[in-house]
This record gives C-alpha cells, sequence and structure tokens, in this order.
C-alpha cells in the first residue's frame, strides 16, 4: 500500500470507523494494521491513536498526509508532461518515491536544463524498492531519494548509469564542497599534479552513444573508462565488449571491465583493455552473510581465474576486521584479514590497473601503508611463484626494472615461509617488509615495518588469514623509504 493511500485510509477511518474505511479502500484490517506500524517503526513516530473502533490522526501524520498528496499530484504531473514530451535518446530517465517535495524537484530541474539544455528529464513515481530494481536493470538513469527520518532534508543517490552527469547535494562527504565541479575542471587540476581522470560509467548509458562519449571525454583529456553492469556473456554483451575496446583505442582511451565474465584474449586484440572484474571482489564485503569465507577465496582464485588473466579486485582496506569478528556493513564496510593481507594483494594480483577501494580519510591517516601501495608497480617484467599450496596460501616475486616486490597472503590458518632470494643475484640487496604484526590475532589492522638487509633468505609467517608486502632493492638504488 502506497503511503498516500495507507494515509487516506486513516482519514476515511477518523471520520467513520476502522471497519468501515478498510473495506471502502478494499484492504483487510490486518494489513493495514501491519503496514501502518511498518511506517510508524520506519518514520520514528506515530501517525495516529487509535480508540476503540476508531483513530485520530496525529500533528504527524496530518502534516505527512498533506505532503504525500501534494507529492503525488505533483508527480502525475511530470509523469503526463515527460512520457511524451521527447524520444528516449534525448532524456534522462529519473526515478524518484512519494516522498520527494515539489521545491527538491524543480531546483533539480532547473540546474539542469541550464547545464544540459537540449537534454530532457523523465520522472517516474515509485516505491523505493522498485526503484532500485529499475537501477540495477539499466532501466533509468539515477534516483532521487530522501533520507526518511528527516524528509525536509533531500539527497540524490546516483547510480550514474549516464555517463558524465551527476547531481550532488548535501555535505554527505568531508571533500564535498559548495562549489559544484565539472570533469573538465577535474582533468586540468589533476594534470596539473600529473594524475589522469578516469570515469566510471553503466554499459548501458555508454553503449547508446559510444562514439560521441568517446570523442568528447577524450578531447576535454579523460584517460579512460571503468565499465560496469554488463553482467552477462551472451552474444550482444560479447559484442558490446568489442566495440568499446575498439572505440576506446580509437580515441586513445583504455578500459577497465567491472562486473564483467572473466578475460578470454580480448586484451591481446586491444591491448587498451587492461582490466577485468570476473570475482568475487572486495566489494562483496559489504553485503556478503557473516560466515562467507573470502579468506579461503583469496588464496584460491590466483591459481585458477588469474590464469585467465588480469583482475580488477578492488583491494587495499584500511579498515580491517579477523574472520571471527566480520560482519557485512554497506555504511562502512570492512575487509576480511589483516591489514598485511590487503598490502599483499597489490603484487600477488596481476592488476594493471589497481584501486584503492576506502575511503579518502582512511588513506589520509594511514601515510606509512598508502605510500607502499602508491609505490607498487602494475605492470611487472618478471614473475615467479616462489611458495604456496591452493586454498592455503600464495607468495609471488614480481620485479619491475631493477626492484623486486614479494607479496604473500594466507586462507584461514597461519603460515611461515622461508624464501630463497638466490633469484636477486649477485650484490647487497635491502629489505622494506610490512608484516603482521604481534598483535594482529586481535587487533587486525595491527603491522610491523622493518627494513633489513637481505642475507639468502627471508622468513615471514604469516597470520590467519595475514599476509605481507615487500620491496628489495640494491643497496646503492635508494629506493627503500627511511
Amino acid at each position: 500500500m502506497e503511503i498516500r493511500n495507507l494515509l487516506s485510509f486513516i482519514r476515511v477511518a477518523e471520520q467513520n470507523s476502522f471497519t468501515k474505511a478498510a473495506s471502502l479502500l478494499g484492504y483487510s484490517q490486518s494489513t493495514v494494521s501491519f503496514q501502518i506500524k511498518q511506517l510508524e517503526d520506519e518514520l520514528g513516530c506515530l501517525l495516529f491513536e487509535r480508540i476503540n473502533h476508531t483513530i485520530s490522526l496525529t500533528e504527524k501524520g496530518r502534516e505527512l498526509l498533506d505532503y504525500a498528496h501534494k507529492i503525488c499530484r505533483m508527480s502525475e504531473e511530470f509523469n503526463q508532461s515527460f512520457n511524451s514530451a521527447r524520444p528516449p535518446e534525448d532524456f534522462l530517465h529519473v526515478l524518484m518515491p512519494h516522498s520527494v517535495c515539489e521545491q527538491m524537484i524543480n531546483n533539480h530541474y532547473m540546474d539542469f536544463h541550464n547545464k544540459y539544455p537540449g537534454i530532457s528529464l523523465k520522472f517516474t513515481s515509485l516505491d523505493t524498492q522498485d526503484m532500485f530494481r529499475m537501477l540495477d536493470r539499466n532501466e533509468a538513469d539515477l534516483m532521487i531519494t530522501m533520507d526518511i527520518h528527516s524528509y525536509q532534508k533531500d539527497y540524490v543517490i546516483a547510480k550514474e548509469q549516464r555517463v558524465g552527469i551527476h547531481f550532488v547535494t548535501g555535505a554527505a562527504s568531508p571533500y564535498a564542497t559548495d562549489k559544484p565541479l565539472t570533469i573538465e575542471e577535474l582533468v586540468k587540476y589533476g594534470a596539473e599534479r600529473n594524475v589522469g581522470i578516469v570515469l566510471w560509467a553503466g554499459y548501458w548509458a555508454f553503449d547508446r552513444d559510444m562514439e560521441k562519449i568517446c570523442e568528447y571525454y577524450s578531447r576535454i583529456g579523460v584517460k579512460g573508462w571503468k565499465i560496469d553492469f554488463m553482467d552477462r556473456d551472451d552474444q550482444m554483451m560479447v559484442d558490446f565488449y568489442t566495440r568499446a575496446a575498439r572505440t576506446a583505442a580509437k580515441y586513445h582511451q583504455f578500459v577497465d571491465f567491472h562486473g564483467a565474465y572473466k578475460p578470454v584474449g580480448l586484451n591481446r586484440t586491444y591491448p587498451n583493455v587492461l582490466n577485468y572484474e570476473g570475482v568475487h571482489g572486495l566489494e562483496q564485503m559489504k553485503w556478503s552473510k557473516k560466515g562467507t569465507d573470502q579468506l579461503t577465496y583469496d588464496v584460491t582464485f590466483p591459481y585458477i581465474r588469474m590464469a585467465a588473466g588480469p583482475v580488477d579486485y578492488t583491494q587495499g582496506a584500511m579498515r580491517n576486521y579477523n574472520y571471527r569478528y566480520y560482519s557485512p556493513c554497506n555504511v562502512d564496510p570492512v575487509s576480511q584479514g589483516t591489514r598485511c593481507h590487503q598490502l599483499g594483494m597489490y603484487v600477488v594480483f596481476e592488476s594493471p590497473f589497481n584501486m584503492l577501494c576506502d575511503a579518502p580519510q582512511h588513506y589520509e591517516q594511514e601515510k606509512e601503508c598508502t605510500e607502499l601501495i602508491a609505490g607498487i608497480p602494475t605492470v611487472w617484467d618478471e614473475t615467479i611463484a616462489l611458495d604456496g599450496k591452493v586454498g592455503e596460501y600464495i607468495v609471488i616475486a614480481r620485479r619491475s626494472g631493477d626492484d623486486w616486490y614479494i607479496g604473500g597472503i594466507a586462507g584461514q590458518n597461519a603460515h611461515e615461509v622461508t624464501l630463497d632470494l638466490s633469484f636477486l643475484g649477485n650484490g647487497a640487496w635491502n629489505i622494506e617488509l610490512f608484516k603482521d604484526g604481534v598483535n594482529v590475532e586481535r587487533h587486525a589492522e595491527d603491522y610491523k615495518r622493518v627494513v633489513v638487509p637481505a642475507e639468502g633468505t627471508l622468513t615471514v609467517r604469516m597470520a590467519p588469514g595475514g599476509g605481507f608486502a615487500a620491496v628489495i632493492s640494491s643497496d646503492n638504488a635508494g629506493a627503500i623509504r627511511n
């Protein structure tokens, strides 16, 4: 039952009786009672008072009823005006619940119209669950919603299915500013700091005008695309991968296929295809059930899935929990395993375009680990498998130029490894080692950094769910940070 009908029921019941209102509107009393209680729990306030067979709206309930009627009238007018306004390629499809206020829509519409006069907005009014379903099916471009506990305070949830067009309101992020930013400004800001800009895009929007999108964003300096939500491998979708790779290459842009099947060789034809997901990556920790064994998975797929090609795992969590303490959390997610388990992934996983998955402030707070990650190359001149066992642990050494990098990660059990360093050859070498700390089995974020000379072998203990990362440089190279 929609909130408008639910509160209308209360108004009818207020004037007559609970039983008559249910009969007139075609609802059972038990259904209405349950949904009223559910709505009150969500809103955190009392909407009506019931005395015997009559009910009376509270002040908050009356306010919300008037508000709901107003919004529904407004949304119906928007639907009527936009349904036949323009062909599909000329509008953005915007979803909104009945609870979004008229002023909010007007503000966003005027802001959008000023920036993109050639494109209209089409609004569809749905309940929240249906809106998320449409977004997941790529049947809409973005969703406008609000904080149900304080419905005067609005914000926008944008799935960013439409490339390059974003609404941002409120100050949910400590990095939010009052001044709107354009892609051109971001590209210029990055270029001044030798940082390129890559855009994340839903495949459906990208595919609707692929040629113009790549041409325009290449012209303003965007380096490439992380394309998402393909989620299938039928003939039409496989063809999309090829067209996307070819078109991006034409405009000197690279592609990272997220929401993707495993690599099958396209990156050999189009080397601008840097990465594929095709993996149960770290983002799964936001919603996977407690008891999901990501640690064993981490030390299994490198032997199997990674044989097919690079992997977009999106590692780098700075909030780390041991397996027994892990619980899913979409708002403030954590990883399974130790901090050094995360660091070791940057060497173990083949990933030419790596991610930093956590919030910026966490990296600012963890400067030492962030500097290590930033210094690890993403392409390699030589790779050696040093030790490991499928489902138990893995240790990989990789060379870039004159420097070597070793990464190790463990599954559910602890492992101590003694590594033969004879592959380094002659000369003096120093090792910068990040390893699990002494308290890591109680506090997964505990680690220790040491700098030691290389002496033929290196022994490292990995805790359960643990790992390590090492940078090995010649004594004269100066690559080791003090």
